[in-house]
């Protein structure tokens, strides 16, 4: 049986693999100036007095390539076209001795090449024995003593993905036994840096296409670069959608936010742009529904290829912007009422955290989220992400409205809680002074704001044994929310609480 591979990523690479093919079987005429190279080995193939063949058409996966017209110029020096009304797929042979395998990262372009939807193989994600598997026939003998638990960590980091798996396994082969497979880990889980250097070494595999780099994060901007150029709103999905958590991203975050302005106004833009968009990132395998329909998963290196991609052309400030202003609008505060939304949310607000927002205005935002944040994260018992938080949201606030801004001291006040909460009790005393000192300066001493300030005070100082302060600071607070408030006020009971 004849077997024939041909390479579909550009016209200029079809023609040479046809020409190839012309050339093994000895074609009458194949080297001539002016031969039509295509028709010849479509036809020769399709006649079935030819004998048993079967081709790989490999990475069809543009429908431009594949479908577009051909101009009837030359496409390459030695193989001009002598029709002006074909495509390459009309190029592909049809023979009951013949048999086609098409690898493709679109299901539009294979929807178009194929007559029976039934003959569609998803190839999805490997399961973990399947990837450890490939990991360990990769690698070197003396690295396939490795302990499961590295080797589970490592295939997990690279989701399961046979590029990724196949690259990580040669770098760590040909650098063994300075790099072994826990290396290799320490700096796919060390910054975000580190990881962008492993994931872009470009190690050569003899059975792979020679002209296709083999860097994990290569191959992905190759389909990000696609999809810009054939649906620029669904890259554009994409770019945002990279932002978040990678699972269970809420598609009432995603709606019309990720558009331009253009898009916004109606230009390029009908009522199924948004499940188009969201097909198209499908068909590329870049996104899948996660828990529910109405949530989206993503891989991690398509994420993180996506946000190197945005860093690379300076495109990350502007959409991690974006993603700020959408989260600040759509994360709650830490009432218990709010929780479930606040649940829901909060893996898309800790991914924030690693975010560094350069505008004023989206800087006010990053901290204002990173306040409701670590106002949830105390509520729900999560002290130490909450410190995390509170004390970014304090550092940016100081920044941008200085110390004795209302909105610096709610953050002071925060951190305070956070801090007695998980015992700190000394560093929550200062905190907790400050925000007393801070707000009657600026709102007074019988401001409701400030008597919080002297309530929380007076908790801490009960628990540093400090009896005789904490009963000065609970009548305070007493005192004032009779007076301002009412005696039968929520926060006077529970100042006279307190005080008991």
């Amino acid at each position: 049986m004849w077997v024939f591979w041909v390479h579909a990523s550009s016209v200029a690479r079809f023609e040479e693999s046809y020409k190839k093919i012309a050339e093994r079987m000895q074609l009458t005429g194949w080297n001539e100036p002016k031969a039509d190279i295509l028709g010849m080995v479509s036809g020769w193939l399709s006649d079935e007095n030819n004998g048993r063949w079967t081709m790989v058409v490999d990475n069809a996966d543009s429908s431009d390539v594949m479908f577009k017209p051909r101009d009837g110029g030359t496409t390459t020096q030695t193989t001009p076209s002598l029709s002006t009304d074909h495509s390459l797929s009309d190029y592909l042979p049809s023979s009951t001795n013949g048999s086609i395998v098409i690898t493709s990262r679109s299901r539009e372009v294979v929807e178009g090449l194929i007559e029976y939807p039934d003959d569609i193989l998803d190839v999805t994600s490997m399961a973990v024995e399947e990837a450890i598997t490939l990991l360990t026939r990769k690698l070197k003998r003396q690295e396939r003593g490795t302990s499961r638990d590295d080797l589970v960590r490592l295939v997990h980091q690279l989701d399961c993905m046979p590029l990724a798996i196949t690259q990580a396994a040669a770098y760590i082969s040909q650098r063994a036994p300075r790099v072994t497979v826990s290396k290799y880990l320490e700096g796919l889980e060390k910054s975000d840096a580190d990881r962008a250097k492993l994931l872009q070494q470009d190690i050569r595999d003899p059975r792979r296409d020679g002209q296709v780099s083999n860097s994990a994060i290569t191959t992905w901007h190759v389909s990000f670069e696609h999809i810009r150029q054939t649906r620029d709103s669904a890259a554009r999905l994409l770019a945002l959608m990279s932002l978040f958590d990678r699972e269970a991203i809420p598609d009432n975050l995603l709606h019309e936010r990720y558009l331009d302005e253009n898009s916004k106004n109606g230009n390029n833009k009908d009522d199924n742009t948004f499940e188009n968009d969201i097909a198209t990132l499908r068909a590329y395998s870049l996104i899948s529904v996660g828990v529910s329909a109405h949530l989206f998963d993503m891989h991690r290196l398509v994420q993180f290829s996506t946000k190197k991609w945005l860093e690379i052309h300076g495109e990350l400030p502007r959409w991690q912007g974006r993603y700020v202003r959408i989260l600040d609008e759509a994360f709650p505060t830490g009432e218990y009422a709010n929780w479930p939304t606040c649940q829901a949310l909060f893996p898309h607000i800790e991914a924030l955290m690693s975010y560094r927002v350069t505008s004023e205005d989206h800087l006010r935002d990053w901290a204002a989220i990173l306040y409701r944040g670590a106002w949830y994260a105390r509520q729900s018992g999560r002290y130490g992400v909450a410190e995390e938080m509170a004390r970014r949201s304090l550092e940016v606030r100081e920044k941008v409205f200085g110390p004795d801004h209302a909105q610096t001291l709610d953050s002071v006040d925060n951190l305070a809680k956070v801090l007695r909460r998980q015992g700190k009790y000394e560093q929550a005393e200062e905190m907790s002074r400050r925000s007393l000192t801070g707000n009657e300066k600026v709102l007074g001493a019988d401001h409701p704001y400030t008597l919080t300030s002297v309530d929380n005070l007076a908790r801490v100082l009960r628990r540093l044994r400090k009896y005789g302060q904490a009963e000065e600071m609970s009548r305070r607070a007493l005192t004032g929310s009779e007076k301002v408030l009412g005696v039968d006020h929520p926060d006077t009971l529970t100042s006279a609480n307190n005080l008991a």
